[in-house]
């Protein structure tokens, strides 16, 4: 390498941390903390990613990246969500995130993007719904399967899960 101490690999993520560490409220401070968002993502910390995502759409409504981390936040809770979400927290926060986005930018043209994603949310939680009910079936608790079953031909009949739950 031709800067001898840039040895160990890529350090920015701790250049991004320790900037922000100094000063959160800096201008710089929104885009900086949706790179470290990034960078935490690409390493696999998708916690950590998200609730750096949270924090710039809560501090930082008047931003123009405020769009943006809206739409990748609600992205990375649905990631969350397809990887195991017990009491469907996740696509909660990010069915609401959606809807809040839709509002606030009401003629953004991500939101034929966030329709789509809308109608996954419904197939999402109906699938989280079905196997919870094909858990309990399993345990003999009929009586508990038969109400998620009847939640999710009530509340998502166009899902993909209808047809097995009626079945």
């Amino acid at each position: 390498r031709w800067i001898p101490w840039l040895d160990t690999g890529d350090k920015g993520l701790e250049i991004f941390t320790k900037a922000l560490e100094h000063a959160p409220f800096a201008a710089w401070a929104p885009k900086a903390r949706m790179r470290r968002a990034w960078l935490l993502d690409q390493e696999g910390k998708k916690l950590e990613s998200v609730e750096e995502m949270r924090i710039v759409v809560r501090d930082y409504p008047d931003d123009p990246i405020h769009k943006f981390a809206m739409l990748s936040l609600a992205n990375g809770l649905f990631d969350l969500a397809e990887r195991g979400d017990g009491d469907g927290a996740f696509l909660r926060e990010a069915h609401q995130l959606l809807r809040d986005f839709q509002k606030k930018y009401p003629d953004a043209t991500e939101n034929g993007w966030v329709r789509r994603r809308l109608l996954s949310y419904k197939d999402a939680q109906a699938k989280r719904l079905y196997e919870m009910a094909k858990y309990y079936r399993k345990e003999g608790r009929n009586d508990a399967a038969e109400r998620y079953l009847a939640k999710v031909l009530i509340d998502y009949p166009d899902s993909e899960s209808a047809p097995d739950s009626e079945a």
